[in-house]
């Protein structure tokens, strides 16, 4: 099933016979390096597409570094953004139509 985007597998846990959900990516990092993901620590999509799980594209880090890396996204995003609107003004009051 799908939250948020994000693709999730039920997983049955062999030790205790508990069932829980966990995101597809997390699952499949744990899988493919054999190890828990620690605790305080996420896996980050590198190209920013949440249903793009290949290995390649998951890089686990701190909890603290991914929501800083994302603030700087969001920054850079909304820069852009002031940027082509300044450029729409521009092209306006030149006269020139995209």
């Amino acid at each position: 099933y799908k939250k948020n985007g994000y693709e999730f597998v039920k997983v049955l846990e062999k030790d205790t016979n508990k069932k829980y959900s966990i995101p597809y990516h997390r699952y499949l990092w744990e899988k493919h390096y054999d190890i828990k993901i620690p605790r305080y620590h996420e896996i980050h999509h590198k190209d920013g597409n949440k249903t793009n799980n290949d290995i390649s594209n998951l890089q686990m880090m701190s909890k603290s570094a991914h929501k800083k890396l994302h603030r700087e996204y969001r920054a850079r995003k909304k820069i852009i953004k002031r940027i082509a609107k300044v450029n729409r003004m521009i092209a306006r009051r030149h006269g020139v139509h995209r």
